[in-house]
């Protein structure tokens, strides 16, 4: 059997291909109090619902260019 891959924290290819991706539709915007880099987006996924997401897109990106835009989030963070 071949060794398995690992990254330096001892990750093998099993937990990357635990991580789900999702696309989903930024509704809505804000930047976040006292923070020069975040945004709290309300992401709309579906059949999944609703979430709220914080994002280090304010160096970046405005409030209007994310706000109706398509993006993929991984959907299974613990």
């Amino acid at each position: 059997h071949p060794e398995p891959v690992c990254d330096q924290n001892g990750r093998g290819i099993e937990d990357f291909l635990k991580v789900e991706l999702v696309v989903g539709t930024v509704e809505q915007c804000e930047p976040v109090p006292n923070s020069s880099k975040l945004y709290a987006l309300q992401v709309n996924f579906g059949e999944r619902g609703m979430r709220q997401i914080l994002a280090g897109f304010a160096p970046y990106h405005t409030c209007e260019a994310l706000c109706n835009k398509q993006a993929v989030f991984l959907f299974n963070l613990k």
